[in-house]
């Protein structure tokens, strides 16, 4: 059934069809409008009254299928015992000054899976920095460090900070620009909403990367560390990728850029990621070796207990490890909770989902169900459904998982994946606790890095710290080919792609701006 609010809101009055459909995310969150009081004089007088009896007349009768709507826990975490109190300046800039190894700010960092891989891998994180409140509230309890939580588009009220805790300079700065501008569900995601009207057309969160840039600059770390989608290489012409490796070029850095397959480093699930690494002061960046543990979807959670649908038991009896990615996830546990996991919950499973989920082998998608279980088109959407496989590798686990589990239904049981299943495809050890009600908690999941891919890459800036030497290399030959490979088998019909000369944004890279010539 339509709710009564949004329906009212479609209503119009008089020939004009005037409309009063306010999409301002202010206007919505604080139920205040930004429409100005001229266009509120022009709008007639409505009967509430009548609006809801004509609501009740039109509305369809209630849905036989539908679950009844119930949150789960909202789960709040305290701050990492062996954090400073970031109220406390003197005890914080003695905590800071006592750091020891690398010192790292994790920009945009989400809920810490880039930040923990770094600490793994024994570089000192100082502060976590994000705009989500849920984020930042996980960053803080699962490290030992200090949190910012703020607009980063604007770095002034970070560096103010920063300048009070008494951090002037690290040897590293990591982040993750928020993606969804640059990925292709993104981007879809972007041309419906600014169809509908829902939002502006610019996505200012592309060019935050300017930001990031900014606190480079200020800080002027050894090494800096960009992580993005693949896709992120043709934005806006291949600008965005041109001018953030140029920035940095112009600061003194030597560029490198790679695509990294996340299985490749233990990671269970089909991911692909861009990796930007800027390294000066005569350091040589040599990207890490891959993992000799590959695992399957299976080796990750076949322990975990059954659950059924709806499952909101936070804590449940845990029956021990069965492989080595297992007993990887179980380490560091405190011994009380060793019989214990946490946060294997999951979402209600509507009845016909039921029907279906019954009816899909492993490896079974959304074609493969009878006509009457397909409420969507099957033209478009092929792979609405999609039972893993327990042999093979997970789906990219993506924030959309905390709007509906349907890319990862459990490959055994006729479920979405739990919030702890998530997590462990993401490397997330078994002590790491997400805050938030459930569906926070899965998108945090969903936008983080991969643990194991983050402790990669730590190593790998560990290991260039210790050598030094020439960091000009043909790692840009390597870039190419990697992101040749990537595009030949991902491609979609974009302009500079096509023609003779597909890798033109490439050439532009490398060309020196004063000598660049457009192509014959």
């Amino acid at each position: 059934m339509q709710p009564i609010d949004s329906f009212i809101g479609s209503i119009s009055w008089g020939s004009n069809a005037l409309h009063h459909n306010c999409y301002d995310h202010e206007c919505q969150s604080s139920n205040t409008c930004s429409v100005s009081s001229k266009q509120s004089a022009a709008m007639p007088r409505f009967d509430l009254d009548a609006a809801l009896k004509l609501a009740r007349v039109v509305a369809p009768g209630p849905d036989r299928f539908a679950v009844t709507a119930r949150r789960g826990l909202q789960l709040r975490l305290p701050r990492h015992k062996e954090a400073p109190d970031p109220a406390d300046l003197r005890a914080t800039k003695t905590w800071v000054h006592n750091r020891e190894g690398l010192t790292a700010i994790d920009l945009f960092c989400g809920a810490g899976g880039l930040g923990l891989g770094l600490h793994r891998a024994g570089v000192s994180v100082l502060v976590g920095a994000d705009s989500d409140p849920w984020a930042v509230e996980t960053y803080g309890a699962n490290l030992p460090c200090l949190t910012f939580r703020g607009d980063l588009s604007d770095p002034a009220e970070l560096l103010s900070h920063l300048n009070g805790w008494g951090i002037s300079a690290v040897d590293v700065i990591t982040g993750g620009v928020p993606c969804q501008p640059f990925s292709r569900a993104g981007k879809s995601k972007i041309r419906s909403l600014v169809a509908a009207r829902i939002r502006h057309e610019e996505d200012a969160r592309a060019d935050l990367w300017q930001s990031f840039v900014q606190v480079v600059d200020e800080l002027k770390p050894r090494a800096v560390v960009l992580e993005n989608v693949p896709d992120l290489a043709e934005w806006d012409g291949g600008a965005v990728l041109i001018g953030f490796c140029d920035a940095l070029r112009t600061m003194g850095y030597d560029t490198d850029a790679r695509i990294l397959n996340a299985y490749e480093y233990g990671v269970p699930q089909h991911r692909m990621r861009l990796f930007i690494v800027g390294v000066r002061d005569g350091l040589k960046f040599q990207w890490p070796r891959v993992d000799s543990l590959q695992p399957t979807l299976w080796d990750a959670i076949s322990d975990l207990p059954k659950i059924a649908g709806g499952n909101r038991v936070e804590r449940l009896p845990y029956g021990g490890p069965l492989t080595a990615f297992q007993r990887r996830m179980r380490h560091g546990l405190d011994s009380s909770d060793e019989g214990w996991i946490y946060d294997h919950i999951v979402r209600e499973v509507r009845a016909d989902d039921l029907q279906a989920f019954r009816l899909l082998p492993e490896g079974g998608t959304y074609t493969d169900l009878p006509d009457h279980l397909r409420r969507y088109r099957s033209d478009i959407f092929k792979d609405k459904y999609n039972r893993l496989v327990r042999s093979g590798l997970s789906r990219t686990i993506t924030a959309h998982i905390a709007k509906d589990g349907y890319w990862y239904i459990h490959p055994e049981q006729h479920r979405t994946l739990s919030v702890r299943e998530a997590a462990r495809i993401q490397t997330f050890p078994d002590n790491f606790r997400f805050a938030g009600e459930p569906s926070h908690r899965l998108r945090q999941i969903g936008n983080a890095v991969p643990v194991l891919l983050g402790e990669a890459i730590g190593n790998a800036l560990v290991e260039t710290s210790r050598r030094k030497g020439s960091s000009r290399s043909h790692a840009l030959h390597t870039f190419r080919a990697d992101l040749t490979d990537w595009h030949s088998a991902n491609s979609r019909h974009v302009e500079w792609r096509q023609g003779a000369e597909p890798w033109r944004v490439l050439r532009l890279r490398i060309t020196p701006i004063e000598k660049r010539t457009e192509p014959n």
